[in-house]
């Protein structure tokens, strides 16, 4: 079933358990979570695509399973950045999603006013910040025809401390600009009570856990045109991570203008475990 429906959920699964991934990590039973990282693109722009779905949806069960193959795609953390985005207005009709958030509907909405059009659905992908429908035909994703210059964007930290958040854009593009920074996981599988997808196990990957945003600031003292910020991310919604050695993590951040939630440049990869 389709739903176009926005209705508050009932919360994150990690809260309904009272589990907290920070202390966790802290105990070292994840090495992600203070594993360094540094990440920059290109100046060429990436691709990012956005799957909208919730294990509630029996329509979202092969719009996952289509995400999932991104896995075996040479692009991926090249030139190609995916984002679950589990929406949280499923989650009072028979199933509350573990991995569902107000982020995800929240960008989602955000995708509709700046369309100008009514309504949202599950199961929805979105390539490069336009609405893509043809993905059930496709074995893959396309290559941009035509790649633009948008910029450089660096990402360096780690989950514990936080990211640092660096763009050159294109042409030295004034501001202002909105930085965000995201921690996925991918090889996550739950067991449906109930609501429309019960009986089935449903596997996700790339799945949104957590997200920071900010305002990107003049660097000053860095290159001329830079802008910068840092980031960090809350943790305590990701308890897959620290309890499953089957998950995998990634962090994905980009870059966007203030109104506008398509990601002008886009960089990320792999934590090591």
């Amino acid at each position: 079933m389709i739903s176009s429906l926005f209705r508050p959920g009932l919360g994150g699964f990690a809260a309904l358990l009272g589990l907290n991934v920070l202390q966790l990590a802290a105990e070292g039973t994840n090495p992600a979570f203070n594993a360094e990282v540094s990440w920059a693109s290109a100046v060429s722009r990436n691709q990012s695509l956005e799957l909208f779905t919730s294990e509630g949806c029996s329509s979202c069960p092969p719009a996952d399973r289509w995400m999932q193959g991104l896995m075996r795609d040479r692009r991926l953390w090249k030139t190609v950045f995916p984002l679950g985005w589990h929406v949280d207005y499923w989650n009072d009709l028979g199933w509350v999603d573990p991995l569902s958030g107000r982020d995800g509907t929240a960008r989602q909405e955000a995708y509709v006013r700046h369309w100008g059009r009514g309504g949202a659905y599950t199961p929805e992908f979105v390539l490069n910040g336009r609405e893509w429908r043809t993905w059930s035909g496709a074995e893959a994703l396309p290559e941009l025809v035509k790649p633009v210059d948008a910029g450089v964007l660096q990402i360096r930290g780690r989950l514990q401390s936080g990211f640092t958040v660096a763009f050159l854009p294109a042409g030295n593009s004034g501001g202002p600009w909105e930085a965000h920074v995201v921690l996925l996981e991918s090889g996550v599988a739950h067991q449906v009570l109930r609501g429309e997808n019960a009986g089935r196990r449903l596997q996700h990957a790339f799945a949104v856990r957590s997200m920071a945003s900010g305002a990107l600031a003049p660097s000053g003292a860095g290159l001329p045109g830079e802008w910068k910020t840092t980031l960090r991310l809350a943790l305590s919604a990701s308890q897959n991570a620290a309890l499953d050695p089957a998950v995998s993590l990634a962090v994905v951040g980009w870059v966007s203008r203030p109104g506008d939630p398509t990601p002008v440049q886009i960089i990320g990869g792999t934590l090591n475990r």
